[in-house]
Order: C-alpha cells, then sequence, then structure tokens
C-alpha cells in the first residue's frame, strides 16, 4: 500500500510546464518570491510536522497532508493573478511538507515491526524509483495537457490525484509497537528540540550532520528552481520542455534501484556521500558550455546522484536515531537544508533575469564546491575519532 500511495502522491502533472505556466502570471523574480514562500512554508513548518507525526501518528498527519495537497492544487488550477498562485504554492509546500519525514518513518517503523529494517534502503530505492517513473509518466501527460487541452489542467489532474492517494491512505495500518504521546504543547515543544539535539548530539553526529547538509543543500536548490528554468531558457515548447524533464525522471527511475552497487563501492556511507557531493559539484560546472540535448543529458546524471545521496542521508539519519524521534529528526534535517534556500530563490531570479540560468547554475556550483571543501577541513580538524557510517 506504501508503494502505490507513493506512486500516486508523484503523479505531477504540471511538473514539466510549472515554470512555463508561471510566467504567464509573473517574471523570474516572480517565480522567486513564490519559491521563497514555498520554502519558508517548508522550513516552518517541517520541524513540527514530523512532531506531529510522531506525537499523533503517521497515518493521521498523511490524511491530513494529503488533503491540503488536494486543495492547493486546485486553488492553483483556477488562479487568475499572482497573489492566488502565491496562496496556493504555499497550502501545496505545507501538505508536501507533511509527507517528507513522516512517510519515510512510516516506511521504517513498518518494517522494523517486520524484522526487516536492515533492507530499508532497498526498499526506500525501489519507492524512489516508482516516484521518478509516476513523475515521468505524468510530465510526459501534463506536457500535452497543457499543449492541446489548457495550462490549468495538469494542475487539476494532481487535485484529482492527490484525492485518490487520500482514500488509500485510509487503507494503511499503523505500526503498533509505536507508543503514541498524548498531544500538548509541553510534548509539541519537546519534539520540537529533539531534531537539533539527535543531529548534534556528539562531534561524530555533528560531522556526519554537516556533510549530510553540504551534499543536499544546492542540490535541492537546483531540483526545486534551477533545472526547469535552465530547460525553460532554451524552448518555451512545453512538449519539448517536458520531454526533458521525462528523461531524467526515467533515469533516475532505472538508476535508483542500483543504490546497492553505489554501497559497494565502501562500507562508509559519509565517505561515499562526500564523493558524489564532489562529483555532483564538479558537474555543475561545465553547464554554460551546454546546448538543450547536452543539459538534459547533464540533468540527468545530477538527478541520479541527488537521488543516491538522499537516499543514503536517510539511512545515516534513521539508523542513527531511534524511532520515537525518527519522523522529527528528518524533518529537522529537511528544514536545515531548506533555510538557505529561502534567502536565495529571489536572488536567483534576479540573477536569472540579468544574466542566464547556465550561468546561475554554473555560480551554484563553485558554492557548493567551496562547502564540501569546508566540510573537509572541518572534518580533518575535528578529528573523529569514530565513525561508524
Amino acid at each position: 500500500m506504501l508503494y502505490a500511495i507513493s506512486f500516486v502522491n508523484y503523479l505531477w502533472f504540471w511538473l514539466g510546464v510549472w515554470a512555463l505556466y508561471y510566467l504567464l502570471f509573473t517574471d523570474y523574480i516572480g517565480i522567486g518570491w513564490i519559491e521563497t514562500a514555498m520554502i519558508v512554508t517548508v522550513t516552518l513548518f517541517e520541524i513540527p510536522s514530523g512532531a506531529l507525526a510522531d506525537l499523533l501518528g503517521r497515518k493521521t498527519t498523511l490524511l491530513l497532508a494529503f488533503a491540503i495537497i488536494t486543495i492547493g492544487n486546485l486553488m492553483e488550477a483556477v488562479a487568475f493573478d499572482f497573489w492566488i498562485l502565491f496562496i496556493a504554492a504555499s497550502v501545496c509546500a505545507l501538505g508536501s511538507t507533511m509527507i517528507s519525514g513522516t512517510f519515510e518513518a512510516m516506511t521504517y517503523d513498518t518494517l522494523l515491526k517486520l524484522k526487516q529494517e536492515n533492507i530499508y534502503d532497498k526498499v526506500l530505492a525501489k519507492q524512489k524509483g516508482l516516484q521518478y517513473l509516476a513523475q515521468a509518466l505524468a510530465t510526459l501527460a501534463g506536457g500535452f495537457m497543457y499543449n492541446y487541452i489548457g495550462p490549468r489542467t495538469p494542475f487539476l489532474a494532481v487535485a484529482i490525484t492527490s484525492f485518490v492517494a487520500l482514500v488509500l491512505t485510509l487503507f494503511l495500518t499503523e505500526p503498533t509497537f509505536i507508543k503514541k504521546v498524548t498531544f500538548s504543547w509541553d510534548n509539541y515543544k519537546k519534539q520540537f528540540a529533539l531534531g537539533f539535539k539527535e543531529l548534534f548530539k556528539d562531534k561524530n553526529r555533528r560531522t556526519i550532520t554537516f556533510i549530510l547538509l553540504a551534499g543536499s543543500i544546492i542540490p535541492l536548490i537546483i531540483y526545486e528552481m534551477v533545472t526547469d528554468l535552465l530547460l525553460v531558457s532554451y524552448t518555451n515548447n512545453a512538449v519539448l520542455v517536458s520531454i526533458g524533464v521525462v528523461i531524467m525522471l526515467l533515469a533516475v527511475a532505472v538508476f535508483a534501484p542500483l543504490e546497492k552497487y553505489f554501497s559497494k563501492l565502501t562500507t562508509n556511507s559519509v565517505k561515499l556521500i562526500f564523493a558524489l557531493s564532489i562529483f555532483y559539484a564538479l558537474l555543475l560546472l561545465i553547464v554554460p558550455w551546454l546546448n538543450f540535448p547536452l543539459a538534459v543529458a547533464l540533468g540527468s546524471c545530477l538527478s541520479v546522484l541527488s537521488i543516491m545521496i538522499q537516499i543514503f542521508s536517510s539511512k545515516i539519519i534513521n539508523e542513527e536515531v531511534k524511532s520515537s524521534d525518527r519522523a522529527t529528526s528528518l524533518s529537522t534535517f529537511n528544514a536545515l537544508i531548506s533555510i538557505p534556500y529561502i534567502f536565495s530563490a529571489v536572488l536567483i531570479g534576479d540573477a536569472i533575469n540579468n544574466s542566464s540560468a547556465p550561468v546561475v547554475t554554473f555560480e551554484l556550483g563553485v558554492i557548493m564546491l567551496l562547502m564540501i571543501i569546508l566540510v573537509g577541513v572541518y572534518r580533518l580538524k575535528s578529528r573523529p575519532s569514530n565513525i561508524s557510517q
């Protein structure tokens, strides 16, 4: 059932055309403001949503999330000006925030109940593969819907699939071994603080967390905003842009289940993330010299690297943190990688207006490379005595 919900939830028909749709109401700076509103929503509610999942239960939180996403996509479908779009995007972000860490925690705890937690990374990789396959199919369909039916139809279609995900969630069974905590503001505040405590509890954990953050911040920005604007900078054809996005998504759908081969490269997951992050940053540096087909090919490589970093980051956090605080810690981590996006989305939009998407992508690559180098220096100076993961 979790596989089915994951697939349906990621039928994002607007994925290839959202930038073109937003440009009907605003410019790149306006897109930056919408992205800022979305990421502020994510940052403000990421940790509280994880706390609610730990306090009230995973299933209840997921039901509420899918209801909110349904409403948000309906609002986007009927938007008639920038401000309606602005609010609708924030509503969708709120619902998505309530899913992120909650769904991963639900998956891990279900496996834990079955005494199969050792295959969590394989299950997560399969879920990610299904998610990207769903996105690929929906994106291709969304491009034709946008061109031949109407720009609003992809958002209406997502509202329908979100409602289907809500119905499917009703059939989930929450793991009974998880002790629910009676909701109170005192417990809520405690859970809110636990995520930070778990991620930074000692020198080794801090070192691990800094490495995970360095490898995740820029890829989030690239995925959420820059990749689509990069494709749109080459063409305004909705079908062609959608095909480019589909190719990138299919690359992830094919290669995400092969994460086990990546893990064989080293027994140290942190070192693997460090290496993947360096490679990711270096690939960003060649973007200004590409054309549309090569940009799609590069985007495919970046998507695969990004999903591998996500999988191994989630695996490390899940292994390090106890079950009762797992959703909170995952949500805390997601919030931390989102914070830089708050202060950069409008600047990125302005920079693209004044220069180009390829140039901005190159600059982000330089920033990511510097971050990784600084974290590497910090790790050497910290001299952690025992980093097992």
